[in-house]
């Protein structure tokens, strides 16, 4: 849609006058080709079944304007571009060539941006559009992130030559809000007209780090790897990536004749970020060392490189700085195998024991997980047998670069097969995160499963209560199994949709408790396609004491004094005399919780205490038997374990 200041009247928009135009099928409305002309109140209408909508005063002061709206296309025309000055370059008026061609008179302004209001970061398709009736020179188009205006994450030079309107695809990209398109240096009357941003989808998410054996043996590889830093960070541009890429190198430990003075088993160059010059400049920053021997510290960078809590300029100790739900890779590039083990990492406080394979399957696992692709440098087949178990146990995969004029080439490589393995990852939350409740009763939590990946996928849910092991006096220690209905146990979730299920936990009457009760549990999905893919959540469920959960614990603590009275080496007659009273106290307590349901509570208290009396006589008889028929350990064990079941009797009747 085009307008105009129809009466140079800026401030006034009731006068102004407005041409819709699709460019896929030239002016809407008018199969002759003429503009349809609207005025200001007619300026949202239907057309060919796109609704097209134009609010003029977003942009009153730049007074001309020109914008496709489109459910997935974004197009900016001449009107749109700017100088590097930020000034309109177009004429100003509609006619001939004025619409679509470069006329600006200062030679020193030779440049245009396209910034677009992006509806969403992701995958685009960037488009140039031109009319190339008359032959032109060649355009080189650049297109940026807004933090880095001196390094372009992409270009591409289109050739301008006679054959009438143009539609040139640049190339894919994953573009972010303020991602721009830039050309310098243009020709006074250069055929250049619009600039169109397709969305193609979601970015692919990556966090990846390039690790590099920087050995003296590597010096040929190492010089073409810098001297196509930008081309390599180019290919992760094209590749529509969400990217975050660490550097990091490796040599060997620097004593016990691994290594030489200055040599290191792991350095982090460059921490995750996004920056294409950051991540070029530390690629330009590595060096040369020494090694010394012909294995290298393979295992040790490995599991340095995982586990390494500070690749964030903030650190973040949970995941390992690691972003979670995201393809997570490592590129290792080297000529020489790992040693078996690596003793002095246990100096580096890395791997207690030394790393070996087993360690870096071990926290491959353990982040999520984290895939290792080798490019085994050369033709050694000890180094390409070693990275290639690497990469196996890791999900990987292991590629060979026979000389330092392919290693570019093999990375460029690695870095697509790296964005065409399915993402991945599932969230899950509970809520809410503690309930209360009461014995014989119910209570229900809300599970949210959301598919942080990229594929649809399944995944089970799990849950697993914890056990409060001695933290409080209640039975039982945690939430029983019976307890549990769970009414999805496996949902399948598309990508970024969250899928929900219950978990209702109904506390049976007889829960015997002292005291009010915190149980955890642990809820826990899975992926159905990668069992290593999963997440947990976890909540509390309260149980509150009552009158009749303190009898019943009272009750059980009588059943298993019986039980220890049983095993023990007590005289048979006094065991049996100590057996029937603690059977008697029992049954008053049942018949103190029979009333208890009935309401009864003043004859519930005349059971507990007939229930005391009884336990008072079991105590007298102990004390009797004291050093005698009962040995003075077993008996003062007695006497304490009795006086709490008094005590909780007494605790229970003040109810």
């Amino acid at each position: 849609m085009r307008g105009y200041d129809d009466s140079n009247t800026p401030d006034d928009l009731t006068d102004d006058r407005f041409y819709v135009n699709d460019p896929y099928t030239n002016w809407i409305g008018h199969s002759n080709g003429e503009n349809r002309e609207f005025d200001y109140a007619t300026i949202s209408s239907w057309f060919n079944g796109r609704m097209i909508t134009f609010n003029p005063a977003l942009d009153k002061e730049k007074r001309k304007y020109s914008t496709i709206v489109d459910t997935n296309k974004v197009q900016l025309d001449n009107i749109d571009a700017k100088d590097i000055n930020g000034n309109y370059i177009w004429r100003e008026y509609y006619g001939a060539s004025g619409n679509w061609r470069y006329s600006n008179e200062d030679a020193s302004l030779h440049s245009a941006k396209w910034a677009p209001n992006l509806p969403i970061d992701g995958i685009y398709e960037i488009h140039a559009v031109f009319n190339d009736n008359e032959i032109g020179e060649d355009i080189k188009y650049e297109i940026f992130y807004p933090e880095n205006s001196e390094l372009p994450i992409g270009m591409k030079s289109v050739k301008q030559e006679n054959g009438g309107w143009k539609d040139i695809k640049l190339g894919t990209f994953y573009l972010k809000e303020g991602s721009y398109v830039k050309i310098n240096d243009v020709p006074s009357q250069a055929n250049i007209d619009a600039v169109r941003f397709e969305y193609i989808s979601p970015p692919k998410p990556i966090d990846l780090i390039l690790l590099i054996d920087t050995t003296g043996s590597m010096s040929d590889d190492i010089a073409e790897v810098k001297s196509s830093a930008s081309e390599i960070v180019q290919a992760l541009n094209s590749k529509g990536y969400d990217y975050r890429v660490a550097v990091a190198d490796y040599r060997d430990f620097p004593f016990g004749g691994y290594g030489d003075f200055g040599d290191y088993p792991y350095k982090l160059r460059h921490p995750f970020s996004d920056s294409t010059l950051g991540i070029t400049f530390a690629i330009y920053g590595l060096s040369i060392g020494n090694g010394a021997d012909w294995r290298e510290s393979v295992y040790t960078a490995l599991v340095s490189a995982m586990k390494d809590t500070c690749k964030e300029p903030l650190c973040v100790s949970s995941n390992y700085g690691w972003r979670k739900g995201v393809n997570k890779a490592i590129i290792l590039m080297g000529d020489a195998p790992p040693h078996i083990t690596d003793p002095y990492s246990v100096d580096y406080n890395i791997c207690p024991g030394g790393c070996t394979i087993e360690d870096v399957d071990y926290w491959s696992t353990n982040i999520d997980p984290v895939v290792v692709y080798s490019v085994a440098i050369g033709s050694d087949p000890t180094t390409y047998s070693a990275f290639s178990e690497i990469s196996e146990r890791t999900g990987g995969k292991v590629y060979t670069s026979p000389s330092a004029s392919d290693i570019v080439d093999t990375i460029i490589e690695v870095i697509g097969d790296i964005g065409d393995a399915p993402n991945l990852g599932v969230s899950v939350d509970v809520n809410p995160k503690i309930i209360e409740t009461n014995p014989g009763e119910s209570a229900t939590y809300s599970i949210s499963v959301t598919n942080i990946g990229s594929i649809v996928d399944s995944y089970n849910i799990s849950i697993d209560p914890q056990n409060f092991a001695g933290t409080y006096r209640a039975y039982p220690t945690a939430i029983q199994t019976s307890w549990m209905n769970l009414d999805k146990t496996s949902v399948e979730v598309m990508p970024t949709v969250t899928e929900t299920a219950s978990l209702a936990i109904s506390v049976p009457n007889n829960w015997a408790g002292m005291e009010d009760v915190i149980y955890p549990l642990d809820v826990t999905a899975k992926s159905t396609t990668d069992d290593l893919i999963s997440n947990m959540s976890s909540a509390e469920f309260k149980v509150k004491a009552n009158k009749r959960s303190m009898i019943e614990y009272s009750k059980l603590e009588t059943i298993w004094l019986s039980e220890l009275i049983q095993s023990s080496s007590i005289h048979d007659g006094i065991k049996n005399s100590l057996l029937v009273k603690l059977t008697n106290s029992k049954l008053k307590l049942e018949q103190a919780l029979l009333n208890i349901d009935s309401g009864n509570n003043k004859q519930a208290n005349n059971m507990l205490s007939a229930s005391q009396n009884i336990i008072g006589a079991f105590i007298n008889q102990v004390e009797a038997q004291y050093d005698k028929k009962i040995m003075q350990p077993d008996a003062e064990m007695l006497k304490e374990k009795a006086n709490k079941i008094l005590q909780d009797i007494e605790s229970a009747k003040k109810i």
